[in-house]
């Protein structure tokens, strides 16, 4: 039997990544049927963007080419991520069909049938768009080491990172969740992403959760 499958990239700010830190809640995903994978990309303080996109997207193409023995259904892969995982799960599904920030590792492809970014950090110029980070877009701050610079002095490069930019690429429907006091990633970042797939006429839907 072959099951659909879930792609996760956790969040960590964009740095080394405790992949178990969300093994409970995708066990439960499991349960409903679905094969569950965590991806662990290059962080931040040892490759700057796009080398997560990069190699997210070469972790569905591994997955894909061992589809028979994980039983993995490969035409029905989704991929999902929370916070800063949330941004690169949006960048990998929607520049997919692309040769964005791409370097292939077999002939298999990295195309997924949904994309779901839990209270993601999918815009790192927005002015406030971490409220509890104090160096906010400076080049030690997560987003800063992301990029590898200031940010606040780059802000037209670093709009290559910026998801709603990409809106108009052909992907997946997407799903998208923030709780209104998130104090980490301002949900204003899901709320103008949202806006910007409506705008283009995508297959969009976004959960705001109060408090």
């Amino acid at each position: 039997k072959k099951f659909p499958a879930i792609v996760f990239i956790q969040g960590s700010a964009w740095k080394k990544q405790n992949v178990y830190r969300n093994v409970a809640n995708l066990g439960a995903l499991a349960k409903k049927g679905y094969l569950c994978a965590i991806v662990e990309y290059r962080h931040s303080e040892i490759a700057h963007f796009p080398a997560q996109i990069i190699d997210g997207k070469n972790a569905i193409r591994y997955l894909k080419c061992h589809c028979q023995e994980y039983h993995i259904d490969s035409k029905k892969v989704i991929i999902m991520g929370d916070s800063s995982g949330g941004h690169t799960s949006a960048m990998i599904g929607m520049t997919a069909k692309t040769d964005k920030f791409d370097q292939p590792i077999n002939n298999q492809n990295c195309h997924v049938s949904g994309i779901i970014d839990l209270y993601g950090a999918v815009d790192v110029t927005l002015e406030d768009g971490y409220p509890t980070t104090i160096n906010h877009q400076l080049p030690d701050s997560p987003e800063g080491m992301l990029m590898g610079y200031n940010i606040r002095e780059n802000m037209e490069t670093a709009q290559e990172a910026v998801v709603k930019n990409y809106v108009n690429l052909d992907f997946p429907p997407m799903l998208i969740l923030h709780g209104t006091k998130d104090k980490t990633v301002f949900c204003q970042q899901s709320v103008d992403l949202y806006q910007a797939l409506i705008a283009a006429q995508k297959e969009a839907y976004l959960y705001l959760v109060r408090g």
